[in-house]
């Protein structure tokens, strides 16, 4: 099995230089900042939620939402750039969303490349897409190899989920639904609905 990435329109990268360039005077601490933007690898979000978990359609219900953008490389990440590309009603012109930490994005880059390690770049029968999922309302974030037998690598996740995986490095499609299903049950029911 080997592993692929989408790559986003060019317009998205456009975005995100315009976006990071405008606030250089707020980013004066990256080492880039009086030099050209440096962006590494970019990677599709998906977003789900709790709604479609409970409906039984958490991953199937998935949708693009945004790219993220390594801004620096990915050894020496300075943070992510996100540029949204959807809405709740569907695709929509890119919009710039925000920037996330290089904690945050040193924590995305190193899941990735201990997944990348397990399924070398050769020419094989099978496939993975490479996704970043998330689903703010179960406190997931998560890298997720979608293919004939899905597998997800939690990057944060709720107790729930890390609690369930024990010493497991992923999920399957099954293992995360009900690993979720018991928090989001309890989320859809409490007045604080995550």
């Amino acid at each position: 099995m080997a592993i692929f990435v989408c790559k986003p329109p060019l317009i998205m990268e456009e975005t995100v230089r315009h976006h990071v360039g405008a606030r250089r005077e707020i980013l004066q601490h990256l080492p880039w900042a009086n030099d050209e933007i440096a962006l590494g690898q970019s990677h599709y979000v998906y977003t789900a939620d709790r709604d479609d978990l409970l409906r039984g359609k958490f991953l199937d219900a998935a949708r693009p939402t945004a790219w993220l953008y390594v801004i620096g490389s990915s050894r020496d990440p300075h943070g992510l750039a996100e540029v949204s590309c959807a809405n709740r009603k569907g695709p929509t012109p890119p919009r710039w969303a925000s920037i996330h930490s290089a904690a945050a994005a040193k924590v995305l880059l190193e899941m990735i490349a201990a997944v990348e390690v397990k399924f070398p770049y050769m020419d094989y029968k099978e496939y993975y897409e490479m996704r970043i999922l998330r689903a703010p309302s179960l406190s997931l974030f998560a890298v997720w190899l979608h293919g004939d037998e899905d597998l997800i690598y939690p990057v944060y996740a709720a107790a729930e989920v890390t609690a369930r995986m024990g010493r497991r490095s992923h999920m399957t499609r099954q293992q995360l639904e009900e690993a979720l299903l018991p928090l989001a049950q309890q989320r859809a029911n409490t007045v604080d609905r995550g």
